[in-house]
């Protein structure tokens, strides 16, 4: 990795090793829009996590399905009940007010705001009545090098805060005004994972590292089981993936804008990798290394001779198409 795409402290006693603490990964208007289809599938009944999964429109087994559930306990919008294949879940007492519009929603909302422990701890560290809220560069700093209880990793630092932000001016706990993104630096050019758009710029990172020399430009966005990845043209000219939730919007490079490919041909940065689909249980995939690069195959994990017999028909067949008749024999005499 260059030097350009390392982060560099400031001290070397004020580094602390990161303990990869939880912290909610949506604002809180947009947990009780999920906490809503929750309670239209299910009401009072808690119902298992497949059913959850479904209602708010994730795969089970993703990523992105695991940071709901969790970010919407922090917010104490459900209760989760069972352990392991067992759990089900359920919208909390203090989630049915809020959705049932109780008399008493204002404060309730304001309490579940500050529910989750790095919230609270934001508010009661950067905010005061008499000045607002701290600027930005104070809770980075913070969250990047002085917390005691575990820092972040480099990635999830602007996200984090916008997203603190928004569920702070949400629940009306501080000035409207104070909170406004028109005058934060959190615009939409310096917004992290979940705001990325065609044509950004961004930077990948993956276990608190910048992955790459210079931004790259998302030529692609694409969602599978709820996770949603991004895209890049690699310099073969085929796109490569990551994650959306690990990539940061960058300033373009110099000369270049949002949206601006002038100038570089065909658009080839480096490629990162292809999204990889879920092998089905029932399939297994094997990869094998050839002169000229990789195959990757799925076929059922138990094989008859048959199967294999069939099988070596087939590269037979594609040998011939891909080949020619001419130069597969030629390949035999070799």
């Amino acid at each position: 990795m260059s030097d350009d795409a390392k982060t560099v402290a400031p001290t070397e006693e004020k580094v602390k090793v990161s303990r990869s603490p939880s912290y909610p990964s949506m604002p809180l208007q947009v947990a009780l829009e999920k906490a809503r289809k929750l309670w239209d599938k299910s009401k009072r009944f808690p119902v298992p996590l497949q059913v959850v999964a479904s209602a708010m429109d994730y795969g089970v087994k993703s990523s992105s399905f695991a940071q709901a559930i969790s970010t919407l306990r922090s917010y104490g919008l459900i209760d989760i009940t069972g352990v392991g294949s067992d759990r089900k879940a359920v919208v909390s007492d203090l989630g049915q007010k809020i959705l049932l519009e109780h008399k008493d929603r204002d404060r309730l909302i304001q309490e579940a705001a500050l529910s989750p422990t790095i919230f609270r701890e934001l508010w009661d560290e950067f905010f005061k009545p008499d000045d607002g809220m701290a600027p930005d560069e104070s809770m980075i700093h913070y969250l990047r090098w002085d917390r005691a209880d575990g820092v972040f990793n480099e990635g999830v630092i602007l996200p984090l805060i916008a997203d603190f932000k928004a569920t702070v001016g949400f629940a009306k706990l501080a000035d409207g005004a104070m909170m406004s993104r028109q005058d934060d630096k959190l615009s939409d050019e310096a917004l992290g994972s979940g705001h990325v758009r065609v044509g950004d710029f961004i930077q990948w990172t993956s276990q608190g590292a910048a992955m790459w020399k210079t931004p790259l430009q998302v030529v692609r966005i694409d969602e599978k089981d709820g996770d949603k990845y991004v895209a890049v043209i690699g310099e073969d000219g085929q796109e490569g993936w990551v994650p959306m939730n690990q990539t940061t919007v960058e300033k373009p490079p110099e000369g270049k804008g949002r949206g601006d490919n002038s100038g570089t041909g065909s658009f080839k940065p480096p490629v990162v990798g292809r999204r990889d689909e879920e092998v089905p249980a029932e399939m297994e995939e094997s990869r094998w290394k050839i002169p000229s690069g990789q195959v990757v195959m799925r076929h059922p994990r138990e094989m008859t001779k048959r199967d294999f017999k069939a099988l070596k028909k087939l590269l037979d067949v594609l040998e011939f198409s891909a080949l020619g008749e001419d130069e597969t024999n030629d390949s035999e005499k070799d």
